[in-house]
């Protein structure tokens, strides 16, 4: 949020977990009065949990390498969408989106083996995870292993029947 992931607070005797902004506290809604439009209320990036100003708790770099890899991905900027994730995974090996992310950047550029790889690392971390099964699968079937495609598409219809992009 404004430009930098921030997680834990450093503020002493602070125990809020991680900085948070929510939503409904930043925009005016219709018809609310007594507030500030938010372009004119410095208050509003202050941490939801704690109160605390964004620069009193510690930028998360893995889960800006995250976003920087997003917006990488976004613009078809594989490469460096792969780099940002790599720097991530580095910072935070257990953290299954960024596995999952760079699986889909590797997908994207036809590097079915390290997508493979990715997708499987994600899946070990959070098995429940439909998303990183269907990069998994999608991994399998690039590589003509139709069977293991089929069976990792099939555990995503059970764990997230309603979607439809798997």
């Amino acid at each position: 949020l404004f430009g930098v992931c921030r997680g834990r607070c450093l503020v002493a005797g602070c125990d809020c977990g991680a900085y948070l902004k929510r939503t409904k506290e930043y925009t005016v809604q219709p018809g609310e009065e007594g507030r500030l439009h938010p372009h004119n209320d410095p208050g509003i990036i202050n941490c939801s949990r704690c109160g605390h100003k964004p620069e009193d708790h510690a930028v998360d770099t893995a889960m800006n390498e995250k976003e920087r890899g997003n917006d990488c991905f976004e613009i078809e900027r594989f490469d460096e969408a792969i780099a940002c994730y790599s720097r991530g995974i580095q910072q935070k090996p257990h953290d299954e989106a960024l596995w999952s992310n760079r699986a889909a950047a590797y997908l994207c550029k036809k590097m079915y083996e390290q997508a493979l790889s990715d997708a499987s690392r994600a899946v070990a971390i959070r098995p429940e995870w439909a998303k990183a099964r269907a990069r998994k699968a999608c991994a399998h079937f690039h590589l003509k292993d139709f069977e293991s495609a089929v069976r990792e598409y099939g555990v995503c219809l059970k764990l997230d029947p309603g979607n439809k992009e798997h």
